[in-house]
């Protein structure tokens, strides 16, 4: 994942999706080219203050955890 480094700071700051993760967790989701989409989960303490926690690419990604889009 080490070459996403910068796609994973970008899915953070302005994601496509953003789902409802375990533990109070997000999960920020990116597309990054026809079925291929970046997972990202953070968690935030506070407005100043978030972390990541893994990242990982799947081909699809749970519609029904969507909390909220960048369409809406």
């Amino acid at each position: 994942m080490e070459t996403y480094y910068e796609a994973m700071l970008d899915a953070v700051e302005s994601p496509t999706w953003i789902l409802r993760g375990y533990s109070g967790s997000f999960v920020a989701v990116s597309a990054l080219g026809k079925q291929k989409y970046l997972h990202v989960v953070y968690k935030e303490n506070d407005q100043d203050d978030s972390f990541i926690i893994t990242a990982f690419i799947a081909r699809k990604y749970n519609r029904r955890m969507i909390v909220w889009s960048q369409n809406s």
